[in-house]
């Protein structure tokens, strides 16, 4: 039997760490049962920092992953890739912003 016991760490079997899932990403992060209060904190700090729309991510990782599937991409050119990708929401996105400013 597994026993969580974040207030008696010698007792437990089992240590839960601190989730954060959004968007289809979990990041989890654990202190092996010593600090738990610490888990949370971090579990809080990473989740502020997070970006909101971590689903467009996930979104343009899924695509731009399939493009490097059909085209062989060799991982260590994947991840420059992704990054410009990303990056590129932006960019579009205050190009937008810009643009809707000029024609209203």
């Amino acid at each position: 039997m597994f026993v969580n016991a974040v207030d008696d760490p010698p007792n437990a079997s089992a240590y839960l760490g601190g989730v954060i899932r959004r968007a289809g990403v979990t990041l989890a992060i654990s202190t092996n049962g010593h600090a738990p209060a610490l888990a949370g904190l971090l579990r809080e700090a990473l989740d502020a920092v997070l970006p909101r729309d971590l689903d467009r991510w996930v979104a343009e990782a899924r695509t731009i992953r399939r493009r490097w599937i059909e085209q062989r991409v060799p991982m260590a050119a994947r991840r420059p890739q992704l990054l410009h990708a990303l990056n590129a929401i932006y960019e579009r996105r205050a190009w937008e912003a810009y643009a809707g400013e000029v024609w209203l």
